[in-house]
């Protein structure tokens, strides 16, 4: 009788944690690896071009249905903390970031979701190329050590 009492009383418990442990598991962040080139910009001149490796970390928000825009909070390596959004139905995910009182200043990245390819560029005025440095490259899925 007491091991009946048991089940009855552990077993909604048990369930309720595992639903709660689905739900962490599904709102875990997801980790990329982008490679690809810096561009440096001077006096409105591309002055180098370098190789390097970004990380890109994405934080999903939840969305109610699919007919709203999916949002969330991004980590750029580099360019710090963004907020992106991606429509339905739109490949692309739009990544804006920075602050226009921090010496880096606004910038904007995209992400094909199909392709990978992901780019940072700095915000600037009108169609001038701002000082500072700019990735262009192609991003993956990272893979888990352990």
């Amino acid at each position: 009788m007491t091991s009946f009492l048991i089940r009855k009383k552990f077993l909604p418990l048990v369930g309720l944690l595992l639903l709660g442990g689905a739900h962490c598991a599904l709102a875990e962040p997801l980790h990329f690896v982008c490679k690809g080139e810096d561009s440096y910009v001077k006096a409105g001149q591309v002055v180098s071009i370098i190789g390097d490796t970004r990380s890109l970390t994405i934080e999903m928000d939840t969305a109610k249905d699919n007919s709203e825009p999916i949002a969330g909070t991004a980590w750029v390596g580099g360019y710090g903390k963004g907020t992106w959004l991606a429509l339905p139905g739109d490949n692309g995910v739009s990544i804006i970031g920075g602050d226009v009182h921090s010496k880096s200043g606004l910038w904007v990245g995209t992400l094909d979701r199909v392709t990978g390819s992901f780019h940072v560029t700095l915000e600037g005025p009108g169609t001038v190329l701002r000082d500072g440095e700019y990735f262009n490259g192609t991003c993956q899925r990272s893979k888990k050590l352990f």
